[in-house]
């Protein structure tokens, strides 16, 4: 076991490539689980090649997928293994702004709000000498702006207002064959943290947040709830371009494929068994059921969110949105269906009904 170990590590040090990496950690926590926490924080402290910036700040030259790793076991539910390597991430690189906003996100996640505060403060003071006029619109201060409201979960026992609800551009994605046998275990952990980490990707050149972004996880999939009308559509579009250029660089088994159903209309907040924030209503349930009337790669959606499109900006969407009529789905709910496709991206077949 031990030589498997370090035979992963050497492998993952040695790969350049960013996806490939996030593949060779989801086979590293599969296959060892948190007992190959020691092994992957000594090879951090060897990974010692660093390179000063023109500030002189020093970076690990794995820096970024370091932090890859630490935000995969975060998204996983493994918080305690996430701040064991960012605390050791950040002794290698105490000044790296990127490393000292990702802690913070660990911490605020841990409820540790006065040491998250005060690495996002150190995060943000690195960002405005390094970028004065951007460095509002880096996480940093973002993250410490969601610390001042309070988020990204309230207390336990404090009760979500109820009976307020919120309107969104909902977007509900899963992966297609998620349940077939041939991927149980590690497979579908790859999968859907590849699916996670490119996600995180494409919210922030979108100048998203992730944090700040609602959402539902699914266990094959999650629903994002926008306030940007665009956002969804663009969303699928990039996430299905990436997929596309992901496969082919896999195996068959390794393929991942999407389905998408978008819907725009009313949720309502509640709070969860943790206390923190979930949501229901009726625009979840519809956005789910318009993505279970897809197969893989189909982008759908209502003609309530086509509408949105069509009435905020003219033609520009009218060649993607291509009408499939009405659709009964469950308890007897009838949906006016479009199919987003074009070059490159989507499903152009009809979904059956």
């Amino acid at each position: 076991m031990e030589k498997e170990i370090e035979d992963y590590l050497s492998k993952l040090l040695s790969e350049e490539r960013e996806d490939r990496w996030i593949v060779i950690v989801a086979e590293i926590f599969n296959r060892f689980g948190p007992n190959a926490i020691g092994k992957i924080i000594e090879a951090i402290r060897k990974d010692s090649l660093t390179e000063p910036d023109k500030l002189g700040i020093l970076s690990l030259r794995n820096s970024a997928k370091w932090n890859s790793l630490a935000l995969t076991y975060l998204s996983n539910g493994f918080l305690g293994e996430a701040l064991n390597v960012f605390e050791v991430l950040l002794a290698c690189e105490p000044n790296n702004s990127a490393s000292q906003n990702n802690f913070g996100i660990a911490l605020m996640a841990a409820g540790n709000f006065e040491q998250a505060k005060k690495l996002l403060t150190k995060a943000f003071e690195t960002d405005k000498k390094r970028a004065p006029e951007q460095a509002k619109n880096m996480p940093a201060y973002k993250n410490l702006l969601l610390l001042e409201r309070g988020k990204p979960r309230p207390p336990p026992g404090r009760s979500t207002p109820m009976g307020t609800p919120s309107f969104h551009n909902i977007l509900f994605m899963d992966i297609a064959g998620f349940s077939r046998p041939s991927w149980y275990g590690t497979i579908q952990v790859q999968k859907i943290t590849y699916l996670n980490e490119t996600v995180r990707t494409l919210l922030g050149k979108f100048g998203l947040n992730y944090v700040e972004v609602p959402m539902l996880p699914t266990g094959d999939g999650m629903a994002l709830f926008f306030e940007n009308v665009e956002h969804p559509i663009g969303l699928a579009i990039e996430l299905t371009g990436r997929l596309k250029e992901y496969n082919k660089t896999q195996p068959k088994d390794m393929e991942l494929e999407v389905r998408i159903g978008i819907h725009a209309g009313d949720s309502f907040p509640v709070d969860d068994l943790h206390g923190g924030g979930n949501r229901c209503g009726p625009a979840i349930n519809t956005a789910r059921r318009v993505l279970d009337l897809g197969q893989a790669r189909h982008i759908l959606c209502t003609s309530e969110y086509g509408s949105r499109l069509r009435l905020l900006f003219g033609s520009s969407y009218e060649p993607l949105l291509h009408d499939c009529g009405e659709y009964i789905v469950k308890h007897g709910e009838k949906i006016n269906l479009c199919n987003i496709h074009g070059k490159g991206f989507g499903n152009p077949d009809r979904p059956p009904k």
